[in-house]
């Protein structure tokens, strides 16, 4: 399988970073007889090119650089057969999504962290096997960002379509990820939610041993348990 990486102007890309997976049944077995443990490069053109792809197999070929991304999925590959001109054009996301995290009163909650993730991209890491999970990441292309003083967030460069998206860090009362649609080179506003304070009460204690001896250096870890063992 050969072609080249394009970047969104329609220009060849050099040194974009390629991950080849495998789609349908015995994907797993199919990517491991191909090095793909480490991504692949274009070269000083752009071009790239993959021997040695088992037959019969259907292949996904995703490129990324920076803040673009591109994929061309459903490739057959044939036996004997060369497939060439698999050509593949980055995009840059444009969209944005703004929004506000508060608690149930309307007060914001700073410094919380909001993660976005295309449900497309994500459907595509997913559906194929890339051989390791670094392509996994690269691919679902996650965007963050983080609340101001008040409770206010933006997340930009997202690829248009359907979003994903959640707070991190806290226990969401109603733990299931948004969906918002996208435009392109647009900001879709409004995209608030609302989840627990972080926590501001204090634990302290003291660490011993069986024989009631203080123990140093110990490492303690606060969590809270499920409703089942409380």
């Amino acid at each position: 399988m050969s072609g080249r990486i394009l970047d969104p102007d329609g220009s060849p890309l050099p040194n974009a970073r390629i991950h080849l997976g495998a789609c349908g049944e015995g994907k797993q077995s199919v990517v491991f007889q191909v090095d793909t443990r480490s991504c692949l490069l274009s070269d000083a053109t752009g071009c790239y090119r993959l021997d040695g792809l088992p037959a019969s197999s259907s292949y996904s070929v995703v490129a990324c650089e920076e803040l673009a991304l591109g994929m061309v999925c459903g490739i057959q590959v044939e036996p004997g057969i060369a497939v060439q001109g698999v050509d593949v054009r980055l995009e840059r996301g444009r969209g944005a999504i703004r929004g506000r995290v508060t608690t149930a009163d309307g007060s914001g909650i700073p410094g919380m962290g909001v993660t976005a993730r295309p449900k497309a991209l994500q459907a595509v890491s997913e559906d194929c096997f890339f051989g390791w999970a670094g392509a996994e990441q690269q691919i679902r292309r996650d965007r963050k960002g983080r609340t101001d003083g008040g409770g206010r967030y933006e997340i930009a460069d997202l690829h248009r379509g359907s979003t994903s998206w959640a707070p991190e860090g806290v226990e969401i009362r109603a733990w299931e990820r948004n969906t918002v649609d996208v435009p392109d080179g647009q900001a879709v506003v409004g995209v608030d939610f609302i989840a627990d304070a972080p926590g501001v009460e204090t634990l302290s204690g003291r660490v011993t041993d069986t024989e009631g001896r203080p123990v140093p250096g110990a490492f303690v870890q606060a969590g809270k348990l499920p409703q089942s063992l409380t």
